[in-house]
């Protein structure tokens, strides 16, 4: 097998002699077993969220709702934005957003389309796995492959990622396929770009951003190192195609009065400070440093990573997979100091770190373990293969795996519990109101009210506010009374002495055992005087609704 047949077989298969080599070459055993894993899991995860659910599809996170708002406006209203009247650069992932938005348009607005697609992506997600590691290590088994390939996707986890019902499992698929390409042209520095593949490599630029924004990293890494090799019109090539899309968005956005970024990733984003020691210690890197801390399974892959990357490196290798594992080592440097939040968010943001992390040391260990056994003798192999095996099995990624799968219908469970039945609260009494909150995505989706949003997503005059470290009570107050709103509900515990001494509370909502909501308990505000009767009294006759493990007192 030649460098450029594994360049395209791993992209998007620019030639139909390619194609036909991917066919033979891939191996059908393992992938179909995988799948068919992986969808039995997603099955039995449905099942047991449904119980808990009250047999409703419900996701994992607010957040899927708020594309949801947002594609439905779009397909219904021609407004991108989180309400109907208006434009908010809400998403930070515009292709999902999109490409929801057409499927509403084409088929109607279901829930279960997001779901539909992140087990379609999956699949396809370990299509490629399996096609690049059987075409990268050839004499590895299909055992080994299924191995791999299941444990990339328990990992990463594609499981839990269906039920995030968002674009992270497009980001993994793409992304693998990017730095795949990039690596086996790094390679070959003497070597032109044929114009199939630049078209190619270009294509994935431009996808790259528009799933998520933090992907101009993995195109800053590549096209940096394309031109320390003096290939500067392939770096400004995708270089351009990555900034492009990025930009005209920004002009968009900036011509509504947001600004150039969508608000969740700046308010998300981590932003240097240099005002303090801590704060320069925490920008060249201490950031970076606590968030593997936190996440103790990316940190035991790139440490894999690195070993793997030292090994090769000593004994003289330059191959793809060299450059493979330094482009996942800085990307996961570069994510963990600038992109990735320091709160749980269901495993979703450092997935793709997962999946090229995975696929880049499965395919170091196959070729080590294909070495050692022709090196030692049977026995020793044996020891060497289930030793390292048994190592990988009793690391933090096995905790992350089961963690993920267990965590699917409780985390479901929490949001029918609080944001699901605000959304059908607000539904029933408050449609095309002006309701205040900091969770907006159910609310906004069930309950299509006219969302002033306390958290900054939704709103510009807030998140310039929050960036400007400029949001107190008075603030909360005049936002909220300029747009008219009747009811706030909110976590006490987000605001603070921020909440309004002329707000007037009405009720809460408290739930048990929550493992992703922002808080325990909601609280409802009547933000006039004249709105508290109303609202309890809505609230009364709601209650018979609530689930059973949901408490309501007044």
């Amino acid at each position: 097998m030649t460098v450029s047949h594994s360049v395209y077989d791993v992209g998007v298969q620019a030639t139909t002699e390619v194609a036909d080599t991917a066919v033979e070459q891939m191996r059908w055993r393992p992938l179909a077993a995988t799948a068919a894993l992986f969808i039995v899991m997603v099955v039995a995860a449905f099942a047991a969220s449904s119980r808990q659910t009250g047999g409703h599809l419900v996701y994992a996170l607010d957040d899927p709702y708020i594309h949801m708002a947002m594609a439905r406006n779009v397909a219904l209203h021609g407004v991108w934005g989180v309400t109907a009247s208006h434009f908010t650069s809400s998403s930070s992932s515009l292709l999902w957003t999109a490409g929801v938005a057409a499927l509403f348009r084409a088929f109607g607005v279901h829930e279960s389309i997001p779901l539909l697609l992140n087990v379609v992506f999956g699949i396809l997600l370990l299509r490629q796995i399996v096609l690049y590691l059987a075409q990268s290590t050839m004499q590895c088994s299909d055992a080994y492959l299924f191995m791999a390939s299941t444990g990339i996707a328990l990992v990463t986890p594609l499981p839990a990622l269906v039920f995030a019902g968002q674009e992270h499992i497009l980001h993994g698929l793409v992304n693998l396929a990017f730095v795949a390409f990039g690596a086996s042209w790094l390679a070959q520095p003497r070597r032109p770009m044929p114009a199939s593949a630049t078209a190619t490599f270009c294509t994935f630029a431009t996808l790259l951003p528009l799933i998520r924004f933090e992907s101009l990293f993995v195109i800053g890494i590549v096209a940096t190192l394309l031109a320390v090799q003096g290939r500067w019109r392939a770096s400004v090539l995708i270089t351009t195609c990555g900034v492009l899309p990025v930009a005209l968005y920004g002009a968009l956005s900036h011509w509504y009065g947001w600004y150039w970024l969508p608000n969740s990733v700046l308010l998300k984003g981590a932003r240097p400070d240099f005002s303090s020691t801590a704060g320069i210690v925490l920008a060249l890197g201490g950031v970076s440093y606590s968030r593997l801390m936190q996440l103790p399974a990316l940190a035991f892959l790139v440490s894999a990573a690195l070993a793997a990357f030292i090994l090769r490196f000593v004994h003289g290798t330059r191959d793809d997979l060299q450059w493979m594992l330094g482009i996942f080592i800085t990307l996961t440097l570069l994510h963990a100091q600038f992109a990735q939040p320091g709160a749980f968010w269901f495993f979703r943001y450092e997935a793709y770190l997962f999946v090229l992390g995975g696929v880049a040391v499965a395919r170091a260990l196959g070729e080590w373990l294909e070495t050692v056994g022709r090196q030692t003798q049977d026995m020793k192999t044996m020891v060497v293969q289930l030793g390292t095996i048994l190592l990988f099995v009793l690391s933090p990624l096995s905790d992350r795996a089961l963690k993920a799968m267990v965590l699917i219908p409780q985390a479901t469970k929490n949001i029918y519990e609080q944001q699901y039945q605000m959304g059908l609260f607000l539904g029933r009494f408050y449609e095309r109101r002006a309701v205040a909150l900091n969770d907006i995505g159910a609310a906004s989706f069930l309950g299509d009210i006219d969302c002033v949003d306390l958290a900054g997503l939704a709103d510009i005059d807030v998140a310039r506010r929050l960036l400007g470290g400029l949001f107190e009570s008075e603030d909360v107050r005049d936002i909220a009374e300029a747009k008219d709103a009747s009811i706030a509900i909110v976590y006490d515990s987000w605001f603070g002495n921020r909440i309004p001494a002329s707000w007037r509370r009405a009720a809460t909502w408290t739930v048990q055992n929550n493992v992703v909501l922002g808080g325990n308990t909601v609280t409802f505000y009547a933000l006039r005087p004249e709105e508290l009767g109303p609202l309890r009294a809505h609230l009364n006759e709601f209650s018979p609704e609530l689930p059973p493990s949901v408490v309501q007192r007044f």
